[in-house]
């Protein structure tokens, strides 16, 4: 299904596919504070703690793992930096996002 673009009074709404993500949606933004308070509000790149222009990030696709997309255990905050450097290779970071999050719950 093609996304159809609403418009209303001087705001822009988008009819969103299961695909798409609302990011104004109550539940995306319960998930984002709740991984953003989880992780200490900075960065969790290793070396990096960065507390400005943070990013909420799926370790695992949201595209390819629906039932993932609202886990906090499935987020990690990182700083635009290094949110823009992982794109298009976030497989390749899955393990470290993830054992970060295991050496974080062992602490």
């Amino acid at each position: 299904m093609a996304k159809r673009k609403f418009y209303r009074k001087k705001f822009y709404y988008k009819k969103f596919d299961q695909k798409s993500r609302d990011y104004r949606s109550k539940e995306y933004k319960e998930w984002r504070k709740e991984v953003r308070k989880r992780d200490g509000h900075k960065c969790r790149f290793p070396k990096c703690k960065a507390r400005k222009n943070l990013k909420v990030h799926h370790i695992k696709k949201w595209a390819d793992h629906p039932n993932l997309r609202f886990v906090v255990g499935n987020g990690i905050t990182l700083c635009n930096r290094h949110h823009q450097m992982i794109w298009n290779k976030e497989e390749q970071y899955v393990a470290l996002f993830l054992s970060i999050l295991r050496i974080r719950k062992e602490e």
